[in-house]
């Protein structure tokens, strides 16, 4: 764990740097950053923090709107020793890691865990130069402007229980600041295969069957099964539903773009069967590679990798 500078409970609004770190800057040194608020700061790189020879703990901290050319919300560069846990970025903006960019960490291994990293703007949502070693789990990258899994982090989209899902904020365009989670985002322990909170907040709203059909109340493991698995020119996907209402069978890639849809409707209770040819919804035939199968329905969330090898 970090050692040194303990910053908690802060917020740092509409701060600029001309260099690095709008907010905060940190030079061969400690520092512990926890239940944190970084909202429109600007800097050249990192436009909210700049880690650069540092040992950090970042953990239940928010970033949304923060802006540079590299890292629109943080840059971590040639660190020692540090993690990133319970963060969520919304809505940051750069060219080279929408949220994100890391590089030249080439010592230590950085974990990157419980995080989501959405709807950030210009760039991809996580970058990474591919020096050392980065390891996610439990972290949701999606809808980014730039990509979600793409570059050196493609390959772990899917393992460890990544996820690339809408994490259902009950604020944000209403009001801002509001990061909580609704009942049904597959952020809440409850809605995930990791049983972990991804984010900085946790449960705020709810959502009822009259607000959405969709009524993902609790995630299930097992409604979902996948074979064979890989698969050349077809599988089956079973899944098995516990009360009748609508569902959702959808095929995602690692960029967390939905390339086909299987079920859009409304089922009754018990377990049915689906086929995929490893096509798109416009009939193109898919590239071998690894994809996520989805399932949504009142019963709840589920989903499975699946590998396509032509």
């Amino acid at each position: 764990m970090a050692t040194g500078v303990l910053l908690e409970n802060c917020i740092f609004i509409g701060n600029q740097a001309v260099s690095s770190g709008g907010a905060v800057s940190s030079v061969e040194s400690g520092i512990q950053i926890r239940h944190c608020l970084f909202l429109d700061n600007t800097a050249t790189i990192g436009g909210a923090c700049d880690f650069y020879m540092s040992e950090v703990s970042l953990e239940f901290s928010t970033f949304a709107g923060n802006s540079s050319s590299d890292g629109g919300a943080l840059v971590v560069r040639d660190i020692w020793s540090s993690h990133v846990s319970n963060c969520t970025f919304w809505g940051n903006g750069a060219p080279q890691g929408a949220a994100i960019s890391i590089r030249d960490c080439i010592y230590f291994t950085l974990p990157i865990t419980t995080t989501i990293v959405a709807a950030n703007n210009e760039g991809e949502g996580l970058y990474w130069d591919g020096a050392g070693t980065i390891e996610l789990s439990n972290v949701d990258i999606w809808n980014n402007t730039g990509g979600d899994w793409v570059g050196a982090i493609a390959d772990q989209a899917g393992v460890r229980n990544n996820i690339a899902l809408d994490p259902f904020f009950c604020g944000v365009e209403e009001n801002p600041l509001d990061f909580t989670l609704r009942s049904d985002s597959p952020c809440l322990a409850e809605n995930n295969p990791g049983g972990v909170l991804i984010g900085a907040h946790g449960l705020g709203c709810t959502i009822s069957p009259v607000d959405r059909d969709e009524d993902l109340v609790h995630a299930r493991s097992g409604s979902l099964d996948i074979y064979p698995n890989p698969f050349n020119p077809q599988t089956t996907v079973a899944y098995s539903l516990e009360r009748t209402g609508h569902a959702r069978v959808t095929i995602h890639d690692l960029h967390g773009r939905t390339v086909a849809t299987l079920l859009d409707g409304i089922i009754e209770t018990g377990r049915h069967i689906l086929v995929w040819n490893g096509k798109d919804d416009s009939g193109k035939g898919l590239a071998s590679g690894t994809y996520l199968v989805q399932l949504r329905s009142r019963d709840g969330l589920d989903s499975r990798k699946i590998q396509l090898i032509r």
